[in-house]
Parts: structure tokens; C-alpha cells; sequence
């Protein structure tokens, strides 16, 4: 049986933004969604089977910190990549203390390393919960 692509949940409020980072990442073989903001990606998230979270944190609605606070009531969240131009050190550490936070990328950023490091993450997801069996759904 042929394994299907990692899924990745891309929330930025910049249209140019997400469709840039969707594209690479669908370039290295990822499916990708996008959505425009945190409130967004918490309602696709409670939709389940997805494997990496790709999160801006200045956006409308509910910002990225809400959002990972937000996973913290998830059974089983998926990993999230935090990628921002406007982010401190003092936000980084706190980011970094969630359990579900698998980095945080300043922006700009090279955006192959940014889609191969994606990519092996929410494949690695991916397999994780295949192999429990879990969907991933969040009731946040």
C-alpha cells in the first residue's frame, strides 16, 4: 500500500506568505491547507489528521501563542512549527517550554531548509500516529 503524504496545516495571515510556504512544501512532498488565522487553524485542527501545524504568531482572531496554548488541551497534538519576523528571545523560551513546539523560525528564512525540516517532521508525525492509530482531533 502506498503511504500518503504527510498533511500540513499552514496558518499566516499574509496571502503571500502561506501560499509561498505551501507551495515548497508541496514542492517536497507534503499535502498541505491553508488557513488565514489562529481562530482558523484551531477549528481545521479539531477536524483532525494533521500532522505538523506551520503557525505565524502576529495574527487576527487568536495569535499564535493562543493557538499553541490553545493544543495544550489536545490529547494528541500535532507538532507545530512557529515561523515569525517579529519575534524575542523572551517569546522564543516561552515557545520553546510547550512540549508541542518543535521550533521556531525567524522569518525571513531559507525556505528549502524550512520544507525539508517540515517535511521530515510531519512525516515522522505522521508515522507516529499511524502507528498508534490514532486521528489526530483536538477538542480545544
Amino acid at each position: 500500500m502506498a503511504q500518503v503524504p504527510p498533511l500540513i496545516l499552514v496558518a499566516d495571515n499574509d496571502p503571500d506568505v502561506s501560499v509561498l510556504l505551501a507551495d515548497v512544501l508541496r514542492m517536497h512532498g507534503a499535502r498541505t491547507e491553508v488557513v488565514p488565522d489562529g481562530r482558523a487553524a484551531v477549528q481545521r485542527l479539531e477536524g483532525g489528521d494533521i500532522d505538523l501545524l506551520v503557525c505565524d504568531l502576529d495574527m487576527p482572531h487568536l495569535d499564535g501563542e493562543g493557538v499553541v496554548q490553545a493544543l495544550a488541551q489536545c490529547p494528541s497534538p500535532p507538532p507545530v512549527l512557529i515561523v515569525s519576523g517579529f519575534i524575542d528571545d523572551a517569546t522564543v523560551a516561552r515557545l520553546h517550554r510547550s512540549p508541542h513546539v518543535c521550533g521556531v523560525l525567524r522569518k525571513p528564512f531559507d525556505v528549502i531548509e524550512f520544507a525539508q525540516r517540515a517535511c521530515a517532521t510531519a512525516t515522522a508525525s505522521a508515522q507516529a500516529r499511524l502507528a498508534k492509530g490514532e486521528t489526530r482531533v483536538c477538542d480545544a
